[in-house]
């Protein structure tokens, strides 16, 4: 009797044995992924270093999105997951604007918790780009302006985030840069620059972290290309445009508007050029506190920089055209789009007229443009084919960026 039990027992245990399935063959899983949408796609990755060193390849990024370098903008469809919204009492979240409620006007909320800090704290976004986040976290009863504040990076795809060391004194303005690749991504799996820039009229001051080192680098300062009654030439937060390792964004004195560009892809250098009569024409000429809804943008992904301005019934477009070393704007503007093409999509409303149209925010890889009405909420804007592509009604008053969901912010 003994033997026999010895016998189920051993039988029992043999059956518990659980055979671990062979992995799937690399080239079979990379096809996986390149027909999968871009959050599981993230998903994935997460989980398996090997499948993001292939992600990271940049022949696996082009063939996945079936575009060559600087052809064109990957489809909104692809990459544009929302907008993150921020409320002044305190919530901060991310809106999916892909769902299939999201398209009836209902709110699909992402990744809420990553951006709240303790009770205490409030978390204001500074940036969005390359589905990472940038976050200033400070304390509204104890701050006090010029205070050194806690910056962090998230990303909404992975749950991941990392606060940066303790930072530069000098006040200034933060703006976020993000690599490709997984090496030197630190906590938050993808490389990253922050720089904090601040300014006087006629010198702007610089620092940079980085994510391969961890730390600060030294403050660098570079004189201003020309004396300006610009109050501060540093770049404000939601204003100014990023390719590559430049830095792009306006610079208005009394007279004339400038587009200012800080490259720091080697020692950091900083250039300036004037926009042509036919733009301040179209702004009305500057005067006074008057501002002209103004946006950075690119012509295609990470192409030449363009300058959109919402005035006149229309939104009309300069693009920066480089030979050799100079840099100059076109002298005639494109219009890209007329109100009256967003007034049709207005439906059972006689009195369809816009009013002020404000330009809000550039999706860098999507091309996507968002505009905002007083009356009829949010539109977006496709920037390469002029039209429009999404209409929907929202709340006014909301600080919001784009959220690119890039399958490489892992």
């Amino acid at each position: 009797m003994a033997i026999a039990a010895a016998d189920v027992h051993g039988t029992q245990k043999r059956r518990q044995h659980k055979v671990t399935p062979a992995p799937l063959p690399t080239d079979m899983v990379l096809e996986i992924a390149r027909r999968t949408d871009p959050p599981t796609l993230a998903r994935l990755a997460a989980a398996c270093k090997d499948l993001r060193r292939h992600i990271t390849d940049p022949s696996f990024r082009s063939r996945r999105l079936g575009l060559r370098h600087g052809e064109r903008f990957a489809p909104p469809s692809c990459l544009l997951r929302g907008q993150l919204v921020c409320r002044w009492d305190k919530d901060l979240y991310l809106e999916d604007n892909t769902t299939p409620a999201a398209a009836n006007g209902a709110k699909s909320v992402v990744a809420a918790d990553l951006f709240n800090g303790a009770d205490d704290e409030l978390c204001l976004p500074v940036a969005a780009r390359g589905g990472l986040v940038l976050i200033r976290v400070i304390n509204p009863k104890n701050h006090v302006i010029g205070a050194e504040t806690t910056v962090r990076v998230c990303s909404a795809a992975t749950g991941r985030s990392q606060s940066l060391a303790p930072g530069p004194a000098f006040p200034g303005h933060h703006v976020l840069l993000v690599g490709d690749g997984a090496n030197g991504g630190g906590e938050v799996g993808r490389p990253f620059k922050v720089l904090k820039v601040g300014s006087t009229t006629s010198a702007l001051q610089i620092q940079t972290f980085s994510s391969e080192r961890g730390t600060w680098g030294p403050k660098t300062m570079i004189p201003s290309p020309f004396q300006t009654s610009c109050n501060s030439l540093s770049p404000k937060p939601g204003a100014y445009l990023v390719v590559g390792d430049a830095v792009y964004w306006l610079c208005r004195d009394d007279n004339s508007f400038y587009v200012f560009k800080l490259d720091i892809s080697g020692e950091a250098r900083l250039t300036m050029t004037k926009l042509p009569p036919s733009f301040h024409r179209e702004c009305g000429l500057p005067r006074g506190r008057s501002v002209p809804h103004v946006l950075l943008a690119t012509a295609w992904a990470a192409g030449s920089p363009v300058v959109l301005v919402a005035n006149h019934g229309r939104i009309s477009t300069w693009t920066m055209t480089t030979s050799g070393q100079t840099a100059r704007w076109t002298d005639k503007p494109h219009v890209v789009v007329e109100y009256e093409a967003m007034e049709r999509l207005i439906d059972g409303v006689l009195d369809r007229q816009l009013g002020t149209v404000r330009l809000e925010w550039f999706a860098e890889m999507t091309g996507v443009v968002l505009l905002s009405t007083p009356r009829y909420g949010f539109f977006w804007l496709d920037l390469q084919s002029g039209y429009i592509i999404r209409h929907y009604s929202r709340s006014l008053g909301l600080r919001t960026y784009p959220y690119e969901m890039d399958y490489l912010s892992l």
